[in-house]
């Protein structure tokens, strides 16, 4: 049995051999023609968390590597890929100097030769100064007897720069254990930077078609980015009050931009601004943010760009909450005031010609 693709679960590597099954984890990727090194079915149950000893003929170096031993993973290979076609910037970043294929995989090497992967570079978070591999918290979380699977991302910390969070999927039957027991769990096998400071309870972890962790939709998923979408002629600035309550309300990040037509670019009068205008400025502001999926609240016109967010770019959107206030105690002062103004010559016209002369007012 050939096991690859991604860190593979010790605990399952254990149970496996123990088990009886010929186990064989394996490391590669598809640059080095895919097999790098292979652990001997009889030294997997010693050594569940290793990659093994590199094939016959490729050659296998840590770079860099700090205190611990973690550094890439670096790669030399007759199989090893020439390049990227057409993309000659590419190829000369997979390549150091000496031409040794740089895999972007984090681990050590052991004494005896053997590989450890740590985790993605991309994928390392740091907190407080100390690297936290999510691979390692996820591993000792899917120890636990009542986790089946474990998802590990990093939220944004005023304090740390970020702190690492996790998503468990409970295993069928099981009892929730609560998030003290399981911080009490981690904190017995793992460094303190490494406990993770929260933990979500979903139904699945996101996954490709082929198994491997979407770490990036875990991380929208247990670091939710909120994005305020205002009404047709407000500011984003000016739902500043309402950011800051939703903020507050738990581990968020919020975030209130000003669409087209609006705001600073209002134009006078204001153009129509067709839907697609807006769901682009959206995608490039979720790019630029580095976020995949987000939550949308959306108030007055800005939940109806919310909806058609929904609708149209489905893979990009958590949830949707479509916001219709009386929107005069979130307003700044000089809005409030208006709005007062409104609202007394809209009673007026009504009370004197009746309800078009109301709606003329409010127009």
């Amino acid at each position: 049995v050939l096991l690859g693709g991604a860190p593979i679960p010790p605990a399952l590597v254990r149970r496996a051999a123990g088990a009886g099954w010929p186990v064989i984890p394996t490391y590669g990727l598809t640059e080095a023609g895919s097999g790098v090194t292979a652990l001997p079915a009889d030294e997997a149950g010693e050594h569940p968390g290793s990659a093994g000893r590199p094939l016959p003929g490729v050659a296998v170096r840590v770079a860099e590597p700090g205190p611990d031993g973690v550094g890439e993973i670096q790669v030399a290979s007759p199989a090893a890929f020439a390049g990227y076609l057409g993309h000659d910037e590419a190829t000369a970043a997979a390549f150091t100097p000496d031409r040794w294929l740089r895999t972007a995989d984090l681990g050590r090497l052991d004494a005896a030769g053997r590989l450890f992967v740590v985790d993605r570079r991309d994928d390392l978070l740091i907190s407080g100064g100390e690297n936290v591999p999510p691979v390692e918290v996820e591993a000792v979380l899917e120890e636990h007897p009542a986790v089946a699977q474990a998802g590990v991302a990093g939220r944004p910390d005023a304090t740390w720069g970020a702190v690492p969070v996790a998503g468990i999927v409970l295993r069928q039957g099981a009892a929730d254990p609560g998030d003290e027991a399981l911080r009490a769990w981690c904190r017995g096998r793992l460094a303190p930077s490494r406990v993770p400071a929260a933990f979500t309870r979903l139904d699945a972890l996101p996954r490709t078609g082929s198994g491997k962790l979407r770490r990036r939709d875990l991380r929208d998923l247990l670091t939710p980015l909120v994005v305020v979408l205002h009404a047709t002629l407000s500011t984003g600035r000016q739902l500043a009050p309402l950011v800051r309550a939703v903020a507050a309300s738990g581990d968020l990040r919020v975030i209130a931009p000003d669409r087209l037509g609006s705001g600073e670019r209002r134009l006078d009068p204001p153009r129509e601004v067709d839907v697609a205008e807006h769901l682009a400025d959206l995608e490039a502001l979720l790019d630029g943010e580095g976020v995949g999926r987000a939550v949308l609240l959306g108030h007055s016109f800005g939940g109806v760009v919310a909806l058609e967010a929904a609708a149209r770019l489905p893979d990009r959107v958590v949830a949707v909450v479509v916001y219709e206030p009386p929107s005069g105690p979130l307003a700044e002062a000089r809005v409030r005031r208006a709005l007062a103004r409104v609202a007394r010559a809209t009673v007026a016209g009504g009370a004197t010609e009746g309800r078009p002369a109301a709606a003329r007012a409010v127009l």
